[in-house]
Order: C-alpha cells, then structure tokens, then sequence
C-alpha cells in the first residue's frame, strides 16, 4: 500500500567470528532511491550515502546472541512508485583479526513487485522482507 509502513528485519549469522554486520538500499531499478528509510535503533543502526541506506553502527556490530546479529528499521512505501522497488543487501562476518582471512561478504537482492494481483502487502508477506543471511 502506497506511504504504509513497513518494519524491516536483517539477520545475518557465522560461527567463529565476533563482528556481524549489513548496508541496505533501496532504488526504483534506475539508481534513484525513492522511498523513505526509518531508523528504528538509532543506537545500533545509522544511515549511510546521506539518507539512501542503513546499516551497522561500531556499538551494533557485535552479536546480540551466539553467531547472530540482528536489526530493523522501517521502509515507507513510495506515493507513487512506478515499478519494482528492489532492496540490495551486503552482510559481512568479521574475525577481528586485522585481515581478510577468515571473514566473509554475503549479498541479497530483495524485489518488491507493483501491481501485482495479490497486492503489495500480500507480495511482502510473500517475500518476507526478513533478509535471513547465515553460515555456521
């Protein structure tokens, strides 16, 4: 539903490292973001590239459980959107061991489709705008 609010959920988990986190944007499918991003943990999360993303702040990348780190935020669907809004993920795990060894890099492309039969709310609840990202 146009200007109805949405939460989002971004999980991502790996065992043997102490450092989790994610970037998340969104765009029309031509690079311009059209929408509204919310933050719901000001502590935990922040924007980034001006208001066009969120991700993990230095006190949100560290597990909130074993292996697992977790964050929302609230996406407010576009007045008037003119096709698919597509939500780009990059999830990173981290061993704090000052290289790149042992740390992993995941992605996850999220499409909302307008104008399906369904309707957007029954197409979210479909897609389930939990990005779920793990490897233990």
């Amino acid at each position: 539903m146009p200007v109805q609010t949405y939460t989002k959920t971004s999980i991502v988990g790996q065992g043997g490292v102490n450092k989790l986190g994610f970037e998340i944007a969104t765009d029309d499918n031509s690079g311009i973001k059209i929408d509204t991003l919310i933050l719901a943990d000001a502590i935990r999360t922040s924007f980034v590239n001006g208001i066009n993303g969120v991700s993990h702040t230095s006190e949100g990348n560290t597990p909130t459980s074993l292996n697992t780190n977790t964050w929302t935020f609230d996406w407010i669907v576009p007045a008037a959107v003119t096709g698919d809004v597509t939500f780009y993920g990059t999830f990173n795990a981290a061993n704090s061991n000052s290289t790149s060894q042992g740390d992993q890099v995941y992605t996850k492309i999220l499409i909302i489709t307008e104008g399906l039969a369904t309707g957007i709310e029954e197409n979210l609840s479909q897609a389930d705008l939990t990005y779920r990202v793990s490897k233990c």
